[in-house]
């Protein structure tokens, strides 16, 4: 349910998407689990608690400033070496860094 970027090295999620965010259900744990956390746990580690997962490919994505919130394709993104655990106030800092080319 991935498939290729732009060129960025991206896996973008195909199934399920809420706010811009892969997703599935797993029925062992009657739950729905976001794609990029999910993915990123089982290839890497257990993500901390209270720590964000942070699209790091969107921090350099040049191409990506019109792509604003829920249209943002990384937002899609499941390459779990584009991903970094941060603090929530460590991802709106670096989301914000983009927001002040967002024009009306």
């Amino acid at each position: 349910m991935v498939v290729g970027g732009p060129n960025d090295g991206c896996w973008h999620w195909t199934g399920a998407v809420s706010r811009g965010y892969g997703h599935f259900y797993v029925p062992s744990a009657k739950k729905v689990v976001l794609a990029h956390r999910w993915i990123y746990e089982f290839m890497v580690r257990d993500i901390p608690e209270g720590l964000d997962l942070d699209h790091t490919c969107h921090n350099t994505a040049l191409w990506c400033r019109r792509h604003y919130g829920a249209t943002c394709l990384h937002r899609r993104c499941v390459m779990w070496l584009h991903a970094e655990p941060v603090t929530r106030a460590v991802n709106s800092f670096r989301g914000e860094r983009w927001n002040r080319f967002v024009t009306h």
